[in-house]
């Protein structure tokens, strides 16, 4: 047969195999996603809800009116009413919704240790108790999907509260609150900062492991936890009925925490 009458070869077109879209991810989402990177690997469940309080606040904090950075001295004044703002932070998070579902979402369409590990810190610090449950189901089907738990995520429900001190100095301006809990036998402790010039608000807030470094840096006195949970429950109020005054940015990142221990112990 001659190379004229040679039919030509036709070539079937390979496959191509596509991947499922991603989810967008939006700047909020972004900040979550990369400030949990190392969620799975951490070795405790304060640490590990620490840093979904941390990481869901300061995402929430882009698109928030609430002042943030270092305190300053000549905006520490006593607050004056103002109208309600619904652009600024408040204690249980209410308007942060979407944030959080969209934490949600990402983490069941995109399987993850992260995106579990995210789901249990959420289903724990979450002040929602609606989104708390959504974020433990989908955490639930994850891991009946082959995904391993955290190695904190049992821990996370043993909190248990423990001693209070404080150094009352109303007179000066300022009260100190400590409050310590315990997870198994680790102790750590939450020194909440009053400042009574600026109306009572919570100024500083630090989350510590360093008890008896804290208790050495003042002169406290014991007090009973619910005396201790009372005043930091009035600051709180107090700041976040007044978010155009400038506090300490740990008073924001840790409200989470402090929100748990006041209404869940």
């Amino acid at each position: 047969m001659s190379k004229k009458s040679r039919r030509p070869v036709v070539r079937k077109p390979i496959p191509v195999k596509t991947r499922p879209a991603e989810p967008a991810v939006s700047p909020q989402l972004r900040v979550v996603l990369d400030m949990a990177r190392e969620l799975p690997q951490l070795s405790g469940p304060f640490d590990a809800e620490g840093t979904v309080a941390v990481a869901l606040t300061e995402a929430a904090a882009m698109n928030s009116t609430t002042p943030w950075g270092p305190p300053v001295p000549g905006l520490m004044t006593t607050p004056a009413e103002q109208p309600h703002d619904p652009a600024a932070l408040t204690f249980d998070g209410r308007g942060e919704h979407g944030l959080w579902n969209s934490v949600i979402g990402h983490a069941v369409a995109t399987p993850s240790r992260r995106g579990l590990a995210l789901l249990r810190g959420m289903a724990t610090v979450l002040p929602d108790e609606t989104t708390a449950r959504a974020a433990s189901v989908a955490a639930d089907a994850l891991v009946a999907g082959g995904l391993p738990e955290p190695s904190w995520a049992a821990a996370l429900g043993e909190l248990k509260p423990g001693d209070c001190w404080h150094y009352d100095a109303t007179e000066t301006g300022h009260t100190m609150v400590v409050a310590t809990y315990w997870y198994g036998d680790t102790q750590h402790a939450l020194s909440l900062l009053i400042d009574h010039m600026m109306g009572g608000v919570a100024k500083n807030l630090i989350a510590t492991f360093e008890i008896e470094k804290l208790l050495a840096s003042a002169t406290l006195a014991p007090i009973s936890q619910d005396k201790a949970h009372e005043l930091m429950a009035q600051a709180y109020e107090l700041t976040y009925k007044y978010p155009q005054l400038h506090v300490d940015p740990d008073v924001h990142r840790f409200r989470f925490l402090v929100h748990r221990r006041l209404n869940r112990l």
